[in-house]
């Protein structure tokens, strides 16, 4: 990364010579990064862009409606341009994760390194996290900007279908996870801050990405879904099925490493947020054991903003304090996401291990420990009529759907994917809006509206219209 500086003086001219000075080239910091560093900063920022609650960077939560909003419910009514929050998003990724992933690409293969092995695996590696970033953003967008994205030389980038981006994403990922080699080296601890340098956490991360990849396009291709999945569970690296095996960024307490929720709640000392009735009154219908890890008790219960609307801050229960510390790990993938998954492929019919009861049962196991529960508060759970698999009203949507949701809080990003996926919870609605009105997709930048106006038009023509409510190709119901 190259940082010019520009030194302003007088060259004092003397009789015998003038020395002619450069004042383009740089005289401190390094004239290049080496390309671990980028990857390193790389993973930090796209674990902050999914876990930042900043109504300016990520209302995720609030499109889940796991949170709710107190002064100014502008998100929670789904006013989404007044704070140009889709540009704070689709920025970070493409400019601070896909971009100096990119630059880490060019640049390793040219570094001193006898282990060919390491460099093949780093370079998997980062385009791994590529194809994972650019599953986020086809997913809340649509078509995006893809073959033409990363290039200094075009600025203004045409933007790729979202089913063809799709397609070539799992081709990607196939070629990462076929050519990780679990047996040589990576990236070193202190530059791979999620997974400390494991190859082979990196190939059960590449086949449960694969999964989720492949449940998505189910709807609207059973075929291909079969074959992704049935690929995903059957290859012998593994999936993410261990606590252990969760792809996490452990935040530190100081500044500036710390977890963005705390820098949001905390430090800025911010009251605009309270927990939602959405997620509240579901878990207080099923006698959730989580609501203590998630929730602080309301005249001895739990009580949830109601969502969409402006709440009074102290009239309702609010965040565990251990969810809002500046050191609270974030979690782009876990176990539970993988058992939920593997349920679901079970009862499409797909041939894949287990059972769909067996996995949905792992799953809420693996969310009640995570947070925190006993193994008698999850046997007392998992027994109730609401929740065993085998009595729960509702097809497995809705069952697998509900708890799916239930184990994503604290990642809005993919508790809005699952209710879109599946169709539950059932969600509120924002005074003066209907049901159809909740978003299915980020509506484009603005930044796009204005400065890549040809390429924005013909994209949002291909979608169906740039509208909160347009359904991405995948989200057939």
């Amino acid at each position: 990364m190259k940082k010019a500086t520009i030194f302003f003086g007088l060259c004092t001219i003397v009789l015998l010579s003038c020395t002619k000075t450069d004042l383009n080239t740089p005289t401190k910091g390094a004239a290049i990064a080496p390309g671990a560093t980028l990857v390193t900063a790389a993973q930090k920022s796209l674990v902050d862009a999914m876990t930042n609650s900043s109504v300016f960077n990520n209302v995720f939560r609030l499109m889940a409606q796991y949170w709710a909003q107190t002064t100014y419910p502008t998100e929670s009514q789904y006013r989404l341009q007044e704070r140009k929050v889709p540009d704070t998003f689709w920025d970070p990724m493409y400019r601070d994760v896909l971009k100096d992933l990119e630059e880490a690409k060019r640049l390793i293969p040219g570094e001193i390194n006898p282990d060919r092995v390491q460099v093949s695996n780093q370079l998997l590696i980062i385009d791994m996290l590529q194809v994972y970033t650019y599953s986020i953003l086809v997913s809340t967008f649509g078509d995006i900007p893809y073959t033409q994205a990363l290039k200094n030389s075009n600025m203004l980038p045409s933007y790729d279908k979202q089913d063809v981006v799709f397609a070539d994403l799992l081709k990607r990922l196939d070629a990462d996870i076929s050519g990780l080699d679990a047996k040589g080296a990576g990236f070193d601890n202190n530059n791979d801050i999620i997974y400390n340098g494991s190859v082979s956490a990196w190939i059960k991360f590449g086949n449960s990405l694969k999964l989720r990849l492949g449940l998505q396009l189910a709807d609207v291709d059973q075929t291909k879904a079969k074959t992704i999945i049935e690929s995903a569970a059957a290859d012998k690296g593994g999936l993410i099925l261990a606590a252990t095996d969760n792809a996490r960024l452990k935040y530190m307490v100081a500044p500036p490493n710390n977890n963005p929720v705390w820098a949001d709640v905390v430090q800025g000392g911010r009251t605009d947020w309270v927990p939602a009735n959405t997620i509240v009154d579901v878990m207080n219908n099923l006698q959730d054991p989580r609501r203590k890890a998630f929730f602080t008790l309301k005249d001895a219960g739990y009580l949830g903003g109601i969502y969409g609307s402006a709440n009074t801050y102290g009239t309702y229960s609010h965040f565990n304090p251990a969810t809002t510390a500046a050191d609270f790990e974030a979690l782009l993938f876990d176990n539970s996401e993988t058992e939920f998954l593997l349920a679901e492929a079970k009862e499409r019919g797909f041939n894949v291990p287990g059972t769909a009861i067996t996995h949905y049962n792992n799953g809420v196991k693996a969310s009640l420990v995570y947070w925190g529960c006993t193994d008698a508060e999850y046997n007392s759970y998992i027994s109730q009529a609401n929740v065993a698999y085998d009595k729960a009203p509702g097809d497995y949507k809705k069952k697998i759907g509900t708890q799916q949701y239930l184990a994503f809080y604290n990642r809005g990003v993919e508790g809005w994917l699952a209710w879109r996926r599946y169709d539950y919870p059932v969600f509120n609605v924002p005074v003066d809006l209907t049901y159809n009105d909740i978003p299915k997709r980020y509506i484009y930048p603005i930044a796009e509206q204005n400065l890549n106006a040809s390429n924005y038009a013909a994209a949002s023509a291909s979608i169906g219209g740039d509208k909160l409510t347009t359904r991405l190709f995948w989200d057939k119901f």
